[in-house]
């Protein structure tokens, strides 16, 4: 009867939110974020939360799974700042009946669907995991016009997150195709691309350097979110968003001179990953082609165009022009030899992940 009656207020609360977007009733969400802000508020005094947390702190707590699936044990006392930083976001914006009403009506349906703040901060699981959530997805893609659609649902976001930092990584070396002896596609597993490019020291990622592996946290969490059918919350969402956004969006080169004088600046959507010298890159794709043919038992050919990187001159240190990046063919070499049945089991295991 408590559920009946909660679904109830939750219909009445987002029938309420949706008739303030459509006569663009601006004080009136701004009311009820604000309510709800000094209810996260209260909630962290009275479970006695003063400290900020490092960004790494939080994307651990947040994103990182244990060997059982769940979260750590700080995911929920972190989540507290992660809303609290969400809501102020919402807060500081002027047109929460237009640009982001999306947002607030998918906030105000998920904080609904919860009985209680600390329900609401662990993602609400058990309430917002039936079948109906995913189906929801279709219906209203091809039944509802596009005013009352909501297209940015989690689970559609988590998948475009995911595959973007596939994407990246993989193209980081300019890698578009990986091909066998006789010309065929063969795949190999994403994880590939990001352990090298996370950690060959050539390879220069313009983020604070305890918060590179974040990327593959979040990475790993759109996976496993994907794979379990989870669908994350709306606050959840945005703030992997927020993070990984300055490793995927444009970026800024500024070249100062001795006298620390900015010289020329350059702006692109690739900035954010570095490599020096054309020599370098060649030797690292060489590098990965031969890993990946090690990897796959066989010779593979990598297909690359242009990197979605900054290559720097080492001499000069401002862009090569992309007339002088190689493009074309990479042939990795592979050498069989005999493995231990130990190192075999391992790379079975390891195969298993996810």
């Amino acid at each position: 009867m408590t559920n009946v009656i909660e679904m109830e207020k939750c219909t009445m609360l987002g029938n309420k939110i949706l008739q303030a977007i459509k006569t663009k009733n601006e004080k009136e969400l701004h009311d009820f974020l604000n309510e709800t802000y000094v209810r996260i508020q209260d909630a962290k005094k009275k479970n006695g939360l003063t400290k900020s947390y490092s960004k790494k702190f939080i994307v651990d707590s947040l994103f990182n799974w244990d060997t059982h699936g769940r979260f750590l044990k700080n995911h929920q006392k972190v989540s507290y700042y992660v809303v609290e930083e969400f809501l102020e976001f919402l807060l500081h914006s002027k047109d929460l009946s237009t640009k982001n009403s999306l947002l607030v009506k998918n906030f105000v349906f998920e904080l609904g669907m919860c009985n209680v703040i600390d329900d609401f901060l662990i993602g609400g699981k058990p309430q917002t995991q039936d079948t109906f959530m995913h189906f929801k997805e279709c219906f209203e893609y091809f039944v509802m016009d596009n005013s009352q659609s909501n297209l940015t649902k989690s689970m559609l976001v988590t998948f475009g997150l995911r595959q973007a930092l596939e994407l990246k990584f993989r193209r980081v070396l300019g890698i578009y195709d990986i091909l066998d002896p006789n010309g065929n596609p063969v795949k190999l597993r994403h994880d590939e691309y990001i352990q090298f490019v996370l950690k060959e020291p050539s390879i220069l990622i313009k983020m604070p350097p305890q918060e590179i592996s974040c990327i593959k946290t979040i990475y790993d969490w759109t996976n496993i979110s994907i794979h379990h059918m989870w669908t994350p919350p709306t606050w959840m969402i945005w703030k992997a968003y927020d993070f990984v956004s300055d490793f995927l969006k444009a970026n800024k080169l500024e070249f100062k001179n001795t006298k620390g004088d900015i010289e020329a600046s350059y702006w692109s959507i690739h900035g954010a990953v570095i490599i020096e010298g054309i020599n370098t890159y060649k030797s690292l794709q060489q590098k990965f082609a031969d890993r990946a043919s090690r990897q796959l038992k066989m010779s593979v050919t990598l297909n690359c165009s242009y990197p979605e990187a900054w290559i720097i001159d080492k001499v000069s240190k401002i862009p090569v022009s992309p007339n002088e990046i190689p493009r074309g063919k990479v042939v990795g070499i592979f050498t069989p030899y005999k493995q231990s049945f130990l190192q075999r089991l391992l790379n079975l295991i390891s195969r298993r992940k996810y």
